[in-house]
């Protein structure tokens, strides 16, 4: 064990090196900026930042700075004229001007098609439940099986001074469409997705991949780019390390798990203790989390429209408004109007101010995890009987304090707590809100509350025929204006939820969930050729999802995890006849049975959407 914490500790000095890149570099900004707006103007940012250098970075922003000043162009100047809506950058630079930065663009920059190839994706054979399939429902899994080995992936290796991407070793799997390198929180549900398909070996790939990262960062960056270092998203690490603990029987994988996992998994828990606490000096005392970034530049993958939403805002203070969009993109919900002062406006963004009730929804199963996989050592030192009471101990503390500080006795449910404003975010039903239920079944000391809260929501958890929406549907607030709101259905949602009703055995309510869902994935396509998407529309089967900075990918990665942990448990009950609404309602007679209060829909309604928080 010393040999390996010694490793670990010379592998996050080598992290702090590879820190230093050229994305940090001033002259990068104005790079972007020119790029962005002129000549790639209308592009999707990413496509820019993505891209791999012909020559080293000092040369080509001497060549840049060099292009400026041959055709007089103040980078500061236009800047600040885009920022208080004086001008738009294209129309204030010249056609020369123009031919001159395509001709620079072409010199220097060039679309990577190295850095990540097909890796060696296997599978020995087909898992047990799926010759229990009707041949529609097996071709649907096949598609998925054929998914992963598209999606399974190697990195090439290639000069960290000529591309973004950061380098991991061994097999990893990517969500698809625009996302063409590893995601932090993706990967859960990809690798339930494969543990599922009899998989385990490229399960077990995934794990070390992200041993690697915090070995080297110490901390799960976003995503394996090299802009994406100085945010993480939310920590599902430990519950991938102890999903392929309890599922395996290979004593490699566990020895490993218990060994450099486990370490890597403490590190990690460590990073948010000390990184991510509430410091506010009405609850530094709390064992609560929040996710916080301090940046005054925009996200270079979304470098136009962090700097439109700049623009728009009031508040021009550039460190308030990309904190709090870095901060938001790190919450994993970028974007939701669960941070928006207003409810409704991007540029209204407050997440560094909020607790959100998800991260600490999280850390309580961290904490429950972390203490269990410690009790799996033989042979405990005391150092390790210690680490065992402090998890025990932060998970009741964090508890008692999500209950006293998220807690909202209105609506008697956790809410998100805004603590500039000492304000709860009550307006509307989000699926966060639900989360701790998912985690403390243990802790509950009133069962009730359990189908208090699925009744209160009754409408939003079961209400659509096309999904679990990922907030309510109020009468203001009709669409989706970011994709992390009404209407859009998210997989992670869909198998969180199912996997929850399933454990309290309500399999009626969970089969409802799965099939809605399932209903709208195999929408898209035919049986042999379904088309998975990142995200759905609750409203309607056979509608996607919207709203958001780009359009609905197509792969995809959670959707794929999720549809195969459905098909694994339903099997052929998804070939049977199903009538939404009339499950639907015998879903609600259940919930109110025994229970004289009025309808759970109009008390969502009126519970929610009443309140709105003073913009700050």
């Amino acid at each position: 064990m010393p040999i390996m914490i010694l490793k670990f500790m010379i592998s996050l000095i080598y992290g702090i090196v590879a820190y230093e890149h050229y994305v940090n570099d001033p002259d990068y900004d104005d790079i972007s900026f020119i790029i962005q707006f002129i000549d790639q103007r209308g592009k999707d940012s990413k496509t820019f930042v993505d891209q791999y250098l012909k020559q080293d970075y000092n040369d080509i922003a001497q060549n840049f700075k060099t292009l400026l000043k041959e055709n007089n162009i103040d980078v500061a100047e236009l800047k600040k004229n885009f920022i208080e809506n004086v001008a738009d950058p294209n129309d204030t630079v010249s056609d020369e001007f123009r031919d001159n930065l395509k001709k620079f663009f072409n010199d220097n920059f060039e679309l990577d098609i190295t850095s990540f190839t097909a890796g060696n994706i296997t599978q020995d054979e087909k898992p047990s439940w799926y010759d229990n399939l009707d041949l529609d429902l097996q071709k649907i899994a096949d598609r998925i099986f054929y998914l992963w080995s598209v999606y399974g992936k190697t990195a090439a290796k290639v000069p960290k001074e000529r591309s973004t991407k950061i380098h991991i070793d061994g097999i990893f799997f990517i969500p698809g469409g625009r996302f063409v390198e590893l995601y932090y929180w993706d990967s859960y549900w990809i690798l339930i997705g494969l543990l599922e398909s009899n998989m385990e070996h490229h399960a077990f790939d995934m794990i070390k991949c992200f041993v690697q990262l915090i070995e080297t960062f110490g901390y799960v960056p976003n995503g394996t780019r090299y802009y994406y270092l100085n945010r993480t998203q939310p920590p599902v690490f430990c519950q991938m390390l102890y999903r392929l603990y309890k599922h395996t029987q290979n004593d490699d994988y566990k020895n490993f798990i218990l060994t450099r996992g486990l370490i890597a998994a403490e590190v990690e828990y460590n990073f948010f203790m000390k990184h991510r606490r509430v410091k506010h000096d009405d609850y530094k005392d709390k064992i609560l989390n929040m996710y916080y970034i301090d940046s005054e530049l925009p996200r270079y993958e979304s470098y136009k429209e962090d700097m439109e939403t700049l623009r728009k805002s009031d508040r021009k203070d550039k460190r308030t408004i990309f904190s709090n969009l870095w901060t938001g993109a790190e919450s994993g919900w970028d974007f939701s109007s669960r941070w928006f002062s207003d409810g409704k406006k991007l540029e209204n963004i407050v997440i560094t101010s909020m607790i959100p009730v998800d991260l600490n929804a999280y850390m309580l199963e961290n904490e429950r995890i972390l203490a269990e996989l410690n009790k799996e050592i033989t042979n405990k030192s005391d150092e390790i009987k210690q680490k065992i009471e402090e998890f025990e101990t932060n998970r009741k503390n964090r508890w008692k304090d999500m209950n006293e500080v998220l807690f909202n006795d209105k609506v008697g449910c956790w809410n998100d707590y805004n603590f500039d404003l000492k304000t709860y975010n009550d307006r509307r039903f989000y699926f966060s809100n639900i989360m701790p239920l998912f985690y403390s079944h243990d802790l509950l000391e009133d069962k009730n509350i359990i189908f208090n809260i699925l009744r209160t929501y009754s409408k939003s958890l079961f209400g659509h025929e096309g999904g679990v929406p990922c907030s309510g549907d109020e009468i203001d607030f009709p669409d989706a204006k970011e994709q992390w709101d009404f209407p859009n259905v998210w997989p992670l949602h869909v198998q969180m939820l199912v996997e929850f009703l399933q454990k309290i055995n309500e399999d009626e309510m969970a089969y409802h969930v799965g099939r809605s869902f399932f209903n709208s994935v195999v929408s898209f396509g035919d049986k042999d050729n379904i088309i998975f998407m990142e995200k759905y529309d609750c409203r309607k089967i056979g509608k996607i999802g919207g709203g958001g900075e780009y359009h609905n990918q197509q792969g995809f990665g959670w959707t794929n995890g999720t549809t195969i942990f459905l098909l694994n448990y339903y099997d052929n009950r998804f070939s049977e006849e199903f009538d939404h609404e009339k499950s639907y309602q015998s879903i609600r007679e259940q919930l109110m049975k025994d229970n004289s209060i009025e309808s759970s829909e109009s008390q969502e309604n009126n519970m929610m959407g009443s309140m709105e928080l003073p913009t700050k």
